[in-house]
């Protein structure tokens, strides 16, 4: 951590967040961390100032969770998330981790019309990152040398965490353990290689066999 960081720094560029960010040390943290990504710091800033125009509850106290890098980008979702909501006319409530009115961790934010009241957990996908390593291996293994090139994007059934899909209106939870993700990412390989094969067979370069997996 770098001792000569000049707090008046952040003061001057991001007085919102600075401002929620009462710790010195997390702010020199949370610089550092971004100081090749200035452009991050003040979009959170400007949400910040969005979220408190347009009335968002306990702004304050959902920083007070915020030590270090990792929590305020997980935090910063969340407050996207909260802005969404404001912008659909709702009365939201930011909640913090150790909020006592729950027996377990509470959820990020309390969503409320004349309606209903809802509690919303804010999760933020990631890629995992073994599955992606073995994709890219067997993938340019098998192209290599060859005019091609091969773009991966995983689907939700292969992030981290577990997602909830609608379909037909059933809700299918995707709880696959590391060892289900490997198979079904075997699966989409052989059936990769098959079509590629073909046009490889062919001759046809031009060609692109369609996505799976």
């Amino acid at each position: 951590m770098d001792s000569t960081f000049d707090v008046s720094v952040m003061d001057k560029l991001y007085p919102e967040l600075s401002k929620l960010l009462k710790s010195r040390d997390v702010k020199v943290k949370i610089f550092e961390a971004y100081k090749d990504s200035h452009n991050e710091l003040l979009e959170a800033e400007t949400l910040i100032n969005d979220l408190e125009r347009l009335g968002c509850k306990e702004l304050e106290n959902k920083f007070n969770d915020v030590g270090d890098a990792d929590k305020f980008d997980s935090t910063v979702s969340e407050l996207e998330v909260a802005k969404i909501l404001l912008n659909n006319e709702y009365d939201v409530e930011l909640l913090s981790d150790n909020n006592q009115c729950f027996i377990t961790k509470s959820p990020d934010i309390i969503c409320m019309d004349d309606a209903s009241t809802t509690y919303i957990e804010v999760v933020k996908l990631n890629a995992n990152i073994d599955i992606m390593d073995l994709i890219q291996k067997e993938i340019g293994d098998y192209v290599k040398c060859l005019p091609y090139q091969v773009d991966i994007c995983l689907r939700e059934r292969l992030s981290m965490p577990v997602v909830i899909e609608i379909q037909d209106s059933q809700r299918t939870k995707y709880k696959l353990n590391r060892s289900e993700q490997l198979n079904l990412v075997l699966k989409s390989l052989a059936t990769f290689k098959e079509s590629f094969n073909k046009i490889k067979e062919k001759g046809n370069y031009s060609a692109s066999p369609k996505p799976v997996g």
